[in-house]
C-alpha cells in the first residue's frame, strides 16, 4: 500500500527522467557517424544471420564479447530488414564494405540499419537510466537520485557514447546496477529480488564487454563483509548466509551469461577461450592470441604511467561542474550518513578499479573504456552539491530549507546539460574549457573519431553530378560513405608502402575527390606519402571543428599532375 501510494508522486518523476534521458539521445541520432560503427553493424548482422541459420557457434566476437551490442543489432536489423538472413549470403568480415554494398543492393541503407540500431539502444539506455534512479533512490534518497540520475544522463562525454553502437554506454550502467542493488540487498538484508538483479546485470556487463570482470572481486567483498560487523554468536550463521548469497549472485551472473549468448550453447569452451584467452593475451602483451608469437611467453610488465594519463584525460573530458560536486563531496563526507558515505566510497572505488586495470593493462588506451569511471564520479559530484548545499540552507535559510538546494541543484543539472549543447552532435568531443585554458597550446585530444567527414560528405553532395563521382576518403567506410552520394573508395595506411603505390595512383586517378581527415592524418602522418605529396597543395575546402582542422577536400583534377610522382616514398 505505500508504494501504491507513493505511485502518484513518482510517475512524473519518471516520466520525467525518460524525457531528459531518451531525447537528448535521439536527436541528431542520423546526422553521423563513427569508424567503429560499421565494425559492429557488420558483427551485429552475422549475429543475426548466425541465429536464422542456427549456426550458434558463429556468434563469437574476439575478447568484448559485445553480445548486448550484438542482440541490439540483430533486433536493429530485424526491424529494418527482416529477410536479410534469408539471402544464403553468408558471413560478411567485419573489415570490408560488403554489408554496406548488401544493403545498398537491396534498396536498404547501413545509415537506416545503424539509426535503428542507435534508437533501440537509446530506450535501453533510458530504461536502466530509471532502473539506476530507484536505486539511488533506495540506497540514498529521492532528491539525490533524481539529481544523480540526472548528472549521469546529461554528462557530455557519456551522453556522446551512449548515442554510439559501442559497448561502454550499456555496461556502464550494468555495472552500476549490479553494484547498487547489491548494496542496497546487503543494506536491506535479504530482499532476494535484488540479489538476483545484482547477478543478472552483472552477468549483462560480462556478456557487454569482458572488462567488467573486474567488479567481481568487489561483489564478493561486499557480500561476504557483512558478518564482521555481527555479534561473535551470530557471525558463523551469517558467514553461512553470506556464502550462500555469494552461490546465488554467481549463479545468477553465469545462468545470465550462459543463456543469453547463443554460443554458449553449443560450444561454452570456445567461447570463453576466445573471450578470456584473448582479454588476457591483450592485457598482458598488448595483441590477441591470433597476432602472438607462436611459442612466445607472456611477460607482464606492470606501469603506472597510463593510470596518470587516464587521470588527465577525464580531466579534459569532465564538466567544471563535476570538478566542483566532487570537491564538495569531498567536504561532505565528514557528518555524512554512514549509508550515504559508504555507497560513496564503493562507487568511487569502482571508477578507481577500471582506471587501475586499463591504466597497468599493455593493450589500446582509449579514454571511453573507463566511461564507468565518469558516471560514479557524475554521482559522487551530485551527492556533493546536494549534502553540503542542503546544509548551508538549514543554517542560513532555515525557512527555505528545502526550496534553495532544489533551486541550486537545478541549476547545476541544467549547467551540466548546456556544456553539451554546443558539441551537439558530436557530444562526445567535449573538452573542459578550464583544461583549455590552463595547458594554453594544446591541442584538445577529443577528436578524431569521424566526426566531420560527414560534413565533408554534404558538401560533395551539394556539387553537381556528385552521384557519378568517385571520392577517395580516410576513414571512408562509415563516417563518409554513409553519407556521400557517389562512391567512397578508402584511403589505407599501407598505401604508404612502395609495392602498393600503384594500386593507390590507380585508384586515385580513376576518381574526383581525395578527402584527408586532416585532424588525425596530420599528427600521424599517414600515410606518410600522400601527406608528403599533399604538404605544399591548397585543398578546395577545408572543415573545421571547435577550433580544429578537420578534414581536406582536394579536387583531384585540379592537382599539379607531378602529384601522382610524389607519392613515391
Amino acid at each position: 500500500m505505500p508504494a501504491v501510494r507513493r505511485l502518484p508522486r513518482l510517475l512524473p518523476v519518471s516520466l520525467a527522467l525518460i524525457g531528459l534521458s531518451l531525447v537528448p539521445r535521439s536527436i541528431g541520432i542520423n546526422l553521423f557517424a563513427t569508424v567503429d560503427e560499421p565494425y559492429w553493424l557488420t558483427a551485429g548482422s552475422d549475429f543475426y544471420y548466425a541465429l536464422g541459420q542456427r549456426e550458434f557457434a558463429s556468434t563469437v566476437y574476439d575478447y568484448h564479447p559485445a553480445v548486448t551490442t550484438m542482440w541490439i543489432v540483430a533486433a536493429a536489423m530485424l526491424l529494418y530488414f527482416p529477410q536479410y538472413r534469408g539471402f544464403g549470403q553468408g558471413y560478411f568480415d567485419v573489415y570490408k564494405d560488403s554489408l554496406e554494398q548488401f544493403l545498398l543492393a537491396h534498396e536498404r541503407s547501413p545509415l537506416g540499419l545503424l539509426t535503428t540500431a542507435r534508437l533501440l539502444q537509446a530506450l535501453l539506455i533510458t530504461g536502466l537510466l530509471i532502473v539506476l534512479f530507484f536505486l539511488l533512490r533506495r540506497l540514498l534518497d529521492e532528491r539525490l537520485a533524481l539529481a544523480a540520475t540526472l548528472m549521469v544522463a546529461l554528462d557530455p562525454f557519456y551522453l556522446g557514447h551512449s548515442r554510439l553502437i559501442n559497448h561502454e554506454g550499456i555496461m556502464t550502467l550494468f555495472v552500476l546496477v549490479a553494484i547498487l542493488s547489491l548494496m542496497a540487498y546487503v543494506f536491506d538484508d535479504g530482499r532476494f529480488l535484488l540479489l538476483l538483479t545484482s547477478g543478472a546485470a552483472a552477468g549483462l556487463a560480462q556478456l557487454t564487454k569482458s572488462s567488467s570482470i573486474v567488479i567481481v572481486p568487489l561483489a564478493i567483498l561486499l557480500l561476504l563483509a557483512g558478518p564482521a560487523s555481527s555479534p561473535a554468536r551470530d557471525r558463523s550463521r551469517r558467514l553461512a548466509r553470506r556464502l550462500r548469497d555469494l552461490g546465488i549472485w554467481l549463479a545468477s551472473l553465469v545462468g545470465t551469461y550462459a543463456i543469453l549468448w547463443p554460443g554458449m550453447w553449443t560450444e561454452p569452451a570456445r567461447m570463453l577461450q576466445e573471450v578470456f584467452g584473448n582479454a588476457l593475451s591483450y592485457g598482458l602483451g598488448g595483441t590477441r592470441l591470433s597476432a602472438a608469437v607462436p611459442g612466445a611467453t607472456l611477460s607482464f610488465h606492470p606501469s603506472l604511467v597510463d593510470v596518470g594519463l587516464y587521470l588527465q584525460s577525464m580531466a579534459w573530458r569532465t564538466t567544471p561542474v563535476v570538478w566542483v560536486g566532487a570537491i564538495l563531496a569531498v567536504l561532505a563526507l565528514i557528518g555524512m550518513d554512514p549509508r550515504r558515505r559508504l555507497v560513496l566510497l564503493v562507487l568511487a572505488f569502482t571508477g578507481a578499479l577500471f582506471i587501475a586495470m586499463f591504466g597497468i593493462a599493455q593493450g589500446r588506451n582509449s579514454a571511453h573504456y573507463v566511461l564507468t569511471s565518469y558516471a560514479a564520479l557524475d554521482i559522487i559530484a551530485a551527492v556533493g552539491y546536494c549534502e553540503l548545499v542542503s546544509r548551508w540552507a538549514a543554517r542560513l535559510w532555515p525557512a527555505k530549507a528545502r526550496l534553495v538546494p532544489a533551486l541550486v541543484v537545478s541549476g547545476v543539472v541544467a549547467l551540466q546539460a548546456a556544456s553539451a549543447l554546443p558539441f551537439f552532435p558530436y557530444y562526445y568531443t567535449y573538452f573542459n574549457p578550464l583544461m583549455e585554458a590552463s595547458e594554453a597550446g594544446r591541442q584538445n585530444p577529443n577528436f578524431g573519431y569521424g566526426e566531420g567527414l560527414d560534413l565533408a560528405a554534404a558538401y560533395l553532395d551539394a556539387k553537381p553530378g556528385a552521384s557519378e563521382a568517385t571520392a577517395v576518403a580516410f576513414y571512408g567506410r562509415g563516417p563518409f560513405s554513409y553519407f556521400f552520394r557517389g562512391e567512397t573508395e578508402p584511403l589505407k595506411t599501407v598505401y604508404a608502402e612502395a609495392e602498393n603505390v600503384p594500386q593507390l595512383q590507380q585508384v586515385l586517378r580513376r576518381s574526383q575527390y581525395l578527402v584527408i581527415y586532416y585532424a588525425l592524418q596530420h599528427g600521424r602522418n599517414a600515410p606518410a606519402n600522400v601527406m608528403l605529396a599533399l604538404e605544399d597543395l591548397t585543398p578546395e575546402t577545408t572543415i573545421w571543428l571547435n577550433g580544429i582542422e578537420y578534414v581536406r577536400v582536394y579536387a583531384l583534377h585540379e592537382l599539379p599532375s607531378d602529384f601522382y610522382d610524389r607519392l613515391w616514398p
